[in-house]
């Protein structure tokens, strides 16, 4: 009897996670629609200098730019020689070091408008 009932509990279990499995397929579906509208507008505002377009229903669309990779020269301390010389002349260790930061892309920023509250 014991048994039995496992295998029943397993059973409902595995068909929760079957269900689940089937929505999160139709969850990655949705998501790719919603990828391919997201850079459709996208496109459509940077083609047409577009940076900021409120909906009808009040959602905000906003295109956030982007900054280009750099290089730049930073002073970086040399730990290992400080730990091994006086502490009071640590600013001889200074080192001259190129320091990269990395590019960030341009991307839609999207803003839902914010509930209303009811009066009471």
């Amino acid at each position: 009897m014991d048994e039995l009932q496992n295998n029943q509990e397993l059973i409902l279990i595995t068909s929760e996670i079957a269900k689940i499995e089937n929505q999160l397929q139709d969850y990655k579906k949705l998501q790719n629609r919603y990828d391919e509208f997201r850079k459709k507008l996208f496109d459509a505002m940077t083609e047409n200098d577009v940076a900021k377009f409120e909906s009808p229903e009040g959602i905000k669309f906003t295109i956030v730019s982007g900054s280009p990779e750099k290089t730049e020269l930073v002073l970086w301390f040399n730990e290992k020689a400080f730990q091994e010389e006086n502490p009071e002349v640590y600013k001889s260790f200074l080192e001259q070091k190129e320091k990269v930061t990395k590019a960030r892309k341009s991307y839609l920023k999207i803003t839902l408008p914010k509930e209303k509250k009811e009066e009471e």
